[in-house]
């Protein structure tokens, strides 16, 4: 064979190890996500995409210290880096899992050592990812006369991690998959030693590879179960004596699970009246967490929700097209079909559960009583064929509260924009419900009755406390709204409901609550008192002197069940007690110290090593900070910015992290390469980074209302919008970098390291901090503010550009 065809040999080779580095990169990162939500509840994406960046910026700072010692030898170190990252996805990424799956989330702000688990899951994390980043970076080193080639397999291999880790998501759960990342880099070996001219040793890279190979298989095939948290729903009922799992199918959506168990019962804001038996029913859980249980129509018997405040729509109206979202196990559809319901439409996103649905109610499917659709809540309600005079809500809160994580969570079904959407599709005299747990000092209950106000004060309400009718128990509130006032036969209604259920009228239209109800109200009660306030449109001073956030939440942010006011956190306390408000509003502060962790790994690993070199640059260092600097703020708060924007449009926040790491990865990595054949010329990187001013404004002013526009378009059709619509800003996204490191290469190499540094710093720590502001003040701002960040950097090319012909001359 010719030397020619030799060298062509190995480069198809090394393209095809770079491919599979970065499929296994971007798709394990995808995995890792999903898997997170399964052992703790959240999918905490922005922690595991700044464990990714924190390895190849601790990688690129051992090439820059190592100066030509590793990249002489690249040829040994690419493949061991891989066969090291194969390891570590056999060991200690599964060990990761398991790991923060013990990890004590409601000990972390009052005991130091319960946050050993979760640094220890962090650093196996990062292990893979730092060899995955040190061979790619090794082979981008050695290759920089073919740097374009080694980016085309590299962004192809982003663009396709994304697309396989949700492929593999559907097949088997993050407890199988993982070891198969093993395999893949193996195989990568594989080919990289095969086609290699080197022999010396190549019986033992062959050798170590097939057995990684083979070991990934059988773990796969062997894998156990992932343990959860002792503070997960599932946990609780596997418990239970004589629980099983009858069902357990994996998906990107979230792995579905039902248990049975003779002790498994459901009759929530039940009657302390009630003496009948409570049923047992399957119950169905999300990644770990109850969504429902299967209570089936029991044809002439009451069904056990009759005696239950979540009755209330029940006893004041009939309804002939009646509206369930996110039905989740259908027990309030077996509710309203035993109450003989002409149409009853079930909305649930999750496939597999509608699956489940229509195995359970198949009865009523067939007798036309009931419809499902499995599409997402606010989609459907949108752009719905009809209206309805019943519109019923996904219960809100759990019995006996949460470890504060739901604080993290989106959630668009509860916005002022979904809000204006329900009640735009309720007929004339409809009536919009909803049931919530009753949390102390009250939070979901206010937060909710304000979101409704609101809606009904912008379409004209005046008096909204005509139109609001409300039960309560000792754990359960249930209101009912209509566009028209509630007369006296509600309030008669509510009389009976309140003397034979033992309840409590929270709300009595027209009058307020029911002075004379004491059952399950307690002295000074701030659930009745809100009520009235917010009701009789006094509500606003109360938002805003109420020591936790009720005000209603919007599209831009989205999160409901974000309730710290930081400026009010002395008076939380003095509510709740000194570690009460740290327990229920756990993902805000976890937010906050994940940031100051990572910042203090990232400096340690990143610019601390780097510093002599700094020291020996001259005076540009200055300038070289603010570029590099921004351009990782910038890129990374747009990345969080988009994966929270199309969570909304593409229906789930695995499919938007997916869809959005792999859009601009490859965007960005065309623009490289397109920047790669730019003249260096003094007024290039200026020019390019005021484009990316532009098309980063573009994209804040117009994105939203193009996703706004095509909501309805069919999945497939979103998902191809939503790539192009990323991919256009990524392309000129990827030009600034690889501009400023040219220019930097050539004119100050004793900075390029520093330049490094500084970028992979400030990466990792945009990405918590993109969540933090994502929280507080908006998507939009994180949005401009990563604008800010680039306008910053034009200005710093500009003159570290002035500067830098200053001193040629």
């Amino acid at each position: 064979m010719t030397t020619a065809k030799i060298l062509l040999r190995r480069t198809f080779a090394t393209d095809a190890a770079v491919f599979l580095l970065s499929v296994v990169v971007i798709a394990s990162q995808v995995v890792f996500m999903q898997a997170l939500s399964q052992v703790q509840g959240y999918h905490f994406a922005y922690i595991v995409i700044s464990l990714a960046l924190l390895g190849f910026g601790g990688s690129g700072t051992v090439i820059a210290l190592t100066k030509d010692g590793m990249r002489s030898r690249a040829d040994r170190f690419v493949p061991l880096c891989m066969l090291l990252a194969a390891t570590g996805c056999l060991v200690t990424l599964p060990a990761a899992l398991y790991t923060a799956a013990r990890a004590d989330m409601q000990l972390l702000v009052f005991e130091y050592r319960a946050w050993f688990p979760l640094l220890m899951a962090a650093l196996f994390v990062f292990i893979p990812f730092f060899f995955e980043a040190l061979a790619l970076g090794l082979v981008f080193v050695r290759d920089a006369d073919i740097i374009g080639r080694r980016y085309a397999a590299n962004l192809l291999g982003s663009a396709g991690g994304g697309g396989l880790g949700l492929l593999f998501l559907l097949w088997w759960s993050p407890e199988k998959i993982v070891p198969l990342f093993s395999s893949i880099l193996a195989a990568g070996v594989l080919v990289l030693i095969f086609f290699s001219g080197d022999k010396t040793g190549r019986f033992r890279w062959y050798a170590v590879s097939l057995i990684l190979l083979f070991t990934g298989v059988a773990v796969h095939i062997a894998a156990p179960l992932l343990p959860l948290s002792p503070y997960k729903d599932l946990s609780a009922a596997l418990r239970l004596p004589e629980s099983r799992v009858v069902t357990d199918r994996p998906h990107p959506m979230g792995r579905v699970q039902i248990v049975q168990a003779p002790s498994l019962r459901y009759g929530p804001g039940l009657s302390l009246f009630y003496s009948g038996e409570i049923p047992a029913a399957p119950r169905l859980y999300l990644n770990g967490e109850e969504y429902g249980a299967c209570v089936p129509p029991t044809g002439k018997r009451p069904h056990i929700l009759d005696s239950s405040v979540t009755a209330l729509p029940l006893l004041i109206g009939e309804f002939k097209r009646a509206l369930v979202l996110n039905a989740g196990a259908g027990a309030s559809l077996g509710h309203l079909l035993s109450h003989d319901i002409p149409h009853v439409k079930g909305v649930e996103p999750h496939p597999f559960i509608v699956d489940q649905l229509t195995t359970w109610y198949g009865a009523s499917l067939s007798d036309g009583r009931l419809s499902l659709a499995a599409t997402d809540s606010r989609f459907y309600v949108r752009h719905g064929d009809s209206t309805y005079d019943l519109i019923l809500l996904p219960m809100q809160g759990n019995f006996g509260g949460d470890v504060g994580l739901q604080a993290l969570r989106e959630n668009y079904l509860l916005t002022r924009e979904s809000f204006r959407e329900l009640w735009q599709s309720l007929d004339e005299d409809g009536i919009l419900s909803f049931s919530v747990y009753i949390d102390r000092p009250p939070r979901r209950g206010l937060k909710l009755l304000a979101l409704l106000v609101e809606t009904m004060k912008e379409t004209g309400i005046e008096f909204p406390s005509r139109h609001v009718a409300a039960l309560r128990n000792w754990d359960m509130l249930t209101l009912a709204a209509s566009p028209t006032p509630l007369g006296e036969p509600v309030r008669q209604a509510l009389a009976r409901a309140a003397r034979r259920g033992g309840f409590d009228r929270a709300w009595i239209p027209g009058i307020g609550p029911a002075e004379t109800d004491h059952n399950h109200v307690m002295e000074g009660d701030l659930l009745r008192t809100g009520m009235r306030l917010i009701l009789e449109g006094r509500g606003e001073s109360f938002i805003e002197s109420y020591p936790f956030s009720i005000r209603p939440p919007s599209d831009d942010r989205p999160y409901f069940h974000q309730f710290l006011r930081w400026n009010h956190v002395t008076d939380a306390k003095r509510m709740m007690g000194e570690g009460a408000v740290a327990f229920v509003e756990l993902g805000s502060l976890l937010v906050g110290i994940t940031a100051l962790l990572l910042a203090s790994a990232a400096f340690i690993l990143i610019l601390l090593p780097l510093f002599k070199m700094k020291r020996a640059s001259g005076q540009h260092g200055m300038m070289v900070f603010i570029l590099f600097a921004a351009f990782g703020t910038g890129f990374m708060f747009l990345e969080i910015m988009f994966i929270q924007r199309l969570t909304l449009y593409w229906g789930h926040p695995i499919y938007s992290a997916a869809g959005v790491i792999s859009a601009l990865l490859c965007g960005m990595g065309i623009g490289s390469l397109t920047a790669q054949r730019m003249r260096d010329t003094s007024f290039i990187l200026p020019a390019v980074l005021a484009a990316v001013c532009a098309v980063v404004t573009a994209s804040l002013a117009f994105l939203p209302i193009l996703f706004d526009a095509t909501l309805a378009f069919p999945g497939p059709a979103k998902s191809f919008i939503g790539l192009v619509a990323l991919a256009l800003p990524a392309f000129f996204l990827g030009m600034p970098f690889p501009l400023a490191l040219r220019r930097l290469d050539r004119d100050f190499p004793t900075l390029t390291p520093w330049a490094w540094g500084i970028n992979g710093f400030f990466s990792v720590l945009a990405a918590p901090l993109a969540a933090i502001l994502a929280m507080h003040v908006g998507f939009t701002l994180v949005g401009w503010c990563a604008a800010l960040a680039y306008l910053a950097a034009l200005a710093a090319s500009v003159t570290f550009g002035n500067n830098a012909r200053k001193d040629l001359l």
